[in-house]
């Protein structure tokens, strides 16, 4: 997850919970449409590092991501299964964006570039690869 900033962070000040608000640049997005791919799996800015102070980032932050991948990766269908509504409903973002690479590719890679469908189940199979431990740079193809 790309594009981290604190204005896409909610933050409940009573107890500290943290909650990421903005995911435009999610299941491989950033791949695709910045002028530079973005590879890594989450950019750590100083600005979460701050958002986290007085604690280090090695420490509660570092544990529950490790923690949300070890179980997203033993029960992968749980996201998975989640993201197939994005097939029937897909968000406005990702409709624009599958109009866009229909357009710039109008290649045959797209399994059916008129539907709109092909666009989430390419996403769906981004994520899939991502939580399989594909190395980043074969997620893009």
């Amino acid at each position: 997850i790309g594009d981290r900033h604190l204005s896409n962070f909610m933050v409940d000040l009573a107890t500290g919970g943290v909650v990421g608000i903005d995911f435009g640049h999610n299941f491989g997005t950033a791949t695709q449409f910045l002028p530079i791919p973005e590879l890594i799996p989450f950019r750590l800015t100083p600005q979460i590092v701050n958002l986290f102070s007085p604690l280090s980032e090695s420490g509660q932050l570092r544990s529950c991501m490790v923690h949300v991948m070890r179980a997203l990766r033993q029960s992968p269908h749980l996201l998975l299964n989640t993201m197939e509504v994005f097939v029937k409903e897909p968000s406005l973002d990702w409709k624009g964006n599958a109009q866009k690479l229909a357009r710039s590719q109008r290649s045959e890679s797209a399994t059916n570039p008129s539907s709109e469908s092909w666009y989430p189940r390419d996403k769906i199979m981004s994520a899939k690869r991502k939580l399989d431990g594909y190395n980043p740079a074969h997620v893009m193809k």
